[in-house]
């Protein structure tokens, strides 16, 4: 538990580091967009500790390791090396992807705190939390953009119905990856990977 731990504050501060130096070198060079983005990813990489201490829970490393991937992928391949540019389905994937992974987070919070609850209660609360939780990012992508004139929904790219179509097709594919994680946990193949006891 102990060497667990200390390969997650490794990371942590690792991934910290390089956020900042990469903060402070896209302010040095005038580059505010890539900027932003290593500012957001150095916020965001922050949230678990957030979590754990406000619901009072340990995440597990293996749900660490992924978010941190997803991060990875999202502000450093996918804005700042503009991959969702340069490769069609990066965004489609990652939505995907994404939108399971927070489903089982959302899954193992309930099951934490209302084991004894129905499991269709349990299914249910995963499936609308991932929902929101991806729908909630279409509207912070829309505010970044509209505040600091980006282009995470790549408007600057698309005109009229195509668009509104960038949009929507996040928000199926997200619809998509909260069925995949229902198919998982219905065939348990996530039975064994939960948010561990508490701890104070």
């Amino acid at each position: 538990m102990k060497i667990t731990k200390r390969i997650i504050d490794t990371i942590f501060i690792t991934l910290e580091l390089i956020g900042s130096s990469l903060f402070v070198f896209y302010t040095t060079i005038n580059n505010t967009f890539c900027a932003m983005q290593c500012l957001f990813f150095i916020i965001c990489l922050s949230l678990p500790l957030l979590i754990q201490i406000i619901f009072k829970i340990n995440i597990t490393f293996l749900m660490y390791f992924v978010y941190d991937i997803f991060l990875i992928m999202h502000f450093f391949l996918g804005e700042i090396l503009s991959f969702y540019v340069k490769f069609k389905y990066f965004d489609v994937i990652l939505h995907f992807f994404s939108a399971c992974f927070i489903c089982f987070f959302g899954y193992s919070i309930i099951h934490y705190y209302l084991l004894n609850a129905h499991m269709k209660i349990q299914k249910t609360f995963s499936f609308l939390f991932g929902l929101v939780s991806e729908y909630i990012w279409e509207i912070i992508e829309y505010t970044i953009d509209d505040i600091f004139k980006t282009n995470m929904q790549r408007y600057l790219f698309l005109v009229g119905h195509n668009a509104l179509f960038d949009t929507i097709k996040d928000m199926i594919v997200a619809i998509l990856g909260c069925i995949l994680f229902l198919i998982l946990i219905k065939n348990n193949y996530l039975k064994k990977i939960h948010i561990k006891k508490s701890f104070d």
